[in-house]
């Protein structure tokens, strides 16, 4: 079963591979720095007042390049973050349609009606829809015949519902 636990140790691990990346990419110390300023960016979350005016004099003292990396860097966390919560919310889905089975999920607004009513309806509507859905639409897309022609103007029925097409 797919928990909070799961997509935390997923983003950690991405994050790990992030680091080790820009050790290989970027060196040590810039790794470092990269390192340190998201780790003073979660304590400022946290309310922290220290990390923030540390934070603030960190970010006004770097150079384009510490910039650009930091700025790549948190850019390509984000991402993986992302695609982690995407991933978990796959997971999560599928182990809730596993759980439930044929039944429907409890936020579904078709859990409370009965059984025999949700049989009914389908029937209806799948007589309604052949019925009078289907034919209204062919009877629209296909034109009267006119001047000869199997369908219309042309013998092609799609000359008449996109413009250009031609057989």
């Amino acid at each position: 079963m797919a928990g909070p636990r799961t997509l935390v140790l997923e983003i950690h691990n991405l994050t790990e591979h992030l680091y080790r990346a820009l050790q290989e990419q970027v060196g040590e110390p810039l790794t470092e720095l990269v390192e340190h300023v998201f780790d003073l960016a979660k304590a400022r979350r946290a309310g922290d007042i220290k990390a923030i005016h540390e934070l603030e004099k960190l970010v006004a003292g770097l150079d384009e390049r510490q910039a650009e990396v930091i700025l790549v860097a948190a850019s390509l966390l984000f991402d993986l973050i992302n695609m982690a919560e995407d991933r978990h919310r796959i997971r999560m889905l599928r182990d809730r349609e596993r759980r439930s089975g044929d039944r429907p999920r409890p936020e579904s607004i078709v859990r409370p009606w009965p059984t025999w009513a949700m049989r009914a309806i389908a029937r209806n509507r799948s007589r309604d829809f052949w019925t009078s859905s289907i034919s209204n639409r062919c009877t629209q897309l296909i034109p009267p015949r006119q001047n000869g022609g199997r369908y219309g103007p042309s013998s092609s029925v799609f000359s008449n519902v996109w413009p250009g097409w031609s057989t």
